[in-house]
Parts: structure tokens; sequence; C-alpha cells
């Protein structure tokens, strides 16, 4: 069994990957990033797991940014977390975001940076 289909291997990666973003990914080696990413690729419970935590931080975005963020994509307001979180991981997932600006993004844990990095990631 190659080590990347062992279940363990994955539960463990998934974690690295949510504490990650979770404690503002200043602790995130690159290759935890590209492992993360991987994962996001191939499995749907760790992708939904990063997106319910940068649901959490997005929520921490100042109440302006959301509704900024709302008008520029025409949804409502309570649905700029999830949109933006679902730009975020995808771009993770494809490689569209870089290892160093995730860094920027999620060790300011700062919501409108979180915000701003999902309308580039678009």
């Amino acid at each position: 069994m190659r080590k990347s289909d062992d279940p363990l291997h994955m539960i463990r990666s998934a974690a690295l990957i949510v504490i990650g973003l979770s404690v503002a990914g200043c602790g995130m080696s690159r290759e935890s990033y590209e492992v993360g990413q991987a994962q996001m690729r191939s499995s749907p419970a760790f992708r939904q797991g990063a997106m319910e935590t940068c649901i959490n931080d997005a929520d921490r975005a100042p109440a302006e940014e959301r509704r900024r963020f709302a008008a520029r994509h025409r949804i409502p307001t309570r649905d700029v977390s999830r949109t933006a979180c679902r730009r975020i991981v995808n771009a993770i997932a494809q490689n569209r975001l870089t290892y160093e600006k995730y860094r920027e993004v999620f060790s300011s844990g700062d919501g409108s940076k979180l915000l701003r990095a999902a309308e580039a990631a678009g």
C-alpha cells in the first residue's frame, strides 16, 4: 500500500492542513502544504474540513469587506464566507494559490486578506 493510500496517513495529512489553516499558517512547512494540496485533490472529506476551517477565518472579516465582496459577486452577504472559501480551497487544490501567498493570507489572521485572496483566485 502506498503511503498516500493509507487512511491513517490521510487523516494525519488532513489534520496538518486544517490545523495549519486554523493556526494562521505560521508553522506549516512547504512540504505539509503540498501534501495538503494533494489531499484536497483526492479526498472530499479533507477538502470539506479545510472549507470549514476557512469559513471560520472568513467569518472574522469586517462587515464592510463582506458587504463589498457580496456586492461585487452579486451574492447575499450570508454566502460570502462559503463563496470566498470555495475559491481559496479550489485555488490551493489547483495550485493557483502559492505557498507564499497562503502563508501571507493565513498568517495575518485578517479575514479581509482572505477575501482579497479569494478575489484574486477568482
